[in-house]
């Protein structure tokens, strides 16, 4: 819609919803809707409304008086550009920045379906990189999982985490005779390890241990036991050899038989401490303690929850976000709780070394 108001000298025009152009004959020229916003639009309206309300001066009256801005006669009809609806043509007024009419709805229709192509490109763009960052998550190229640890939230009755359960002597036995016992051994090497920030990735080591920064969750066993003076690789190895039939296994390969769940519970079952299984029982779980599931194994750690249960030190996958993560009871059904028996070990050890001599 379009009206005109004058009073002395002021003609504002507006053009559908928008205010397109004012006269200012106190200035001599047309003022654009820019300038109108910039300057005091508000109050000008209010005060000229009311003057040509005092003086009597209809709308249609005053517009007779006003020069056009295109040089039209002194009538001022030729000045009136009302917007007469969506199927007029396009105008623009000499310093309007506003379109309307049906060539400017093109324009803008114009301009948001650039707009849609735009986000729909960039969508695309984002998608493509999701896809090509979890490729290189899953083949082992790129490590997502962090190596901090958790927040020790427990607080028993002698301090925080294992500090806050009464002593074990099981616990505290020391086979390599480095002044430090086995589970502290075994915690410590599992904590080095994951500082590493091992990618996660099954690869076949003709030499057992992985040697280029990739792993999987019994790699975290067998290199903290390794460092705590137990050599899973050789100790396995020479259990297959002595007890094949307890072991599901058609050709034995020392490289690869230390690093599958299965024959280590076959192996924990027979050579380590037996514990129990229900993590609520939170007294008979230590830091460095060995937990089994079905499929996967882990390294208990020394920090707990708020209940008292300890956290898991594992490595499930290449989408774990932290090493280090309370799920001693959410990871799945635990059929293994173990603590390393260095007599168990010793007896194992002479068979290890009698298979040793004969490669």
């Amino acid at each position: 819609m379009g009206y005109n108001i004058e009073d002395n000298g002021i003609r504002i025009h507006r053009m559908d919803d928008a205010v397109c152009q004012m006269y200012d004959f106190a200035q001599g020229r047309w003022v654009n809707s820019a300038e109108i916003m910039d300057m005091f639009i508000g109050e000008l309206w209010a005060d000229k409304v009311s003057e040509a309300e005092a003086n009597s001066v209809t709308p249609r009256a005053a517009a007779e008086s006003i020069p056009c801005d295109n040089g039209a006669d002194s009538s001022g009809q030729k000045s009136m550009l009302a917007a007469k609806g969506a199927s007029q043509s396009l105008h623009r007024d000499p310093e309007c920045r506003r379109i309307t009419g049906k060539d400017g709805g093109m324009e803008m229709g114009a301009r948001r379906s650039g707009s849609r192509i735009f986000i729909v490109m960039l969508a695309i763009l984002a998608l493509t990189l999701i896809a090509v960052g979890a490729v290189r998550i899953a083949t082992g190229r790129l490590c997502i999982t962090s190596s901090h640890r958790p927040v020790d939230r427990y607080e028993g009755a002698s301090g925080a985490g294992d500090a806050g359960l009464s002593a074990d002597p099981a616990a505290t036995v020391d086979a390599d005779a480095d002044g430090i016992a086995d589970n502290g051994d075994v915690l410590a090497a599992a904590l080095a390890y994951i500082q590493t920030r091992p990618h996660y990735k099954s690869v076949y080591y003709p030499s057992g241990y992985p040697d280029d920064k990739h792993g999987v969750c019994t790699d975290v066993v067998a290199i903290a036991c390794r460092e705590a003076g137990y050599d899973l690789q050789a100790l396995v190895a020479a259990d297959v050899a002595r007890r094949p039939e307890a072991y599901a296994i058609e050709i034995p390969d020392p490289a690869i038989d230390f690093r599958r769940t299965p024959n280590l519970k076959v192996f924990f079952d027979a050579h380590a401490q037996h514990l129990v299984d229900d993590a609520d029982e939170i007294t008979e779980w230590r830091g460095g303690d060995i937990v089994l599931y079905e499929g996967h194994i882990g390294i208990v750690s020394d920090r707990r929850n708020e209940r008292g249960v300890p956290y898991l030190i594992h490595h499930s996958g290449p989408f774990q976000l932290r090493y280090e993560e309370d799920k001693l009871q959410s990871y799945g059904h635990i059929v293994g709780h173990y603590r390393l028996d260095p007599t168990c070990f010793a007896l194992l050890s002479q068979g290890a070394d009698s298979h040793n001599s004969a490669t």
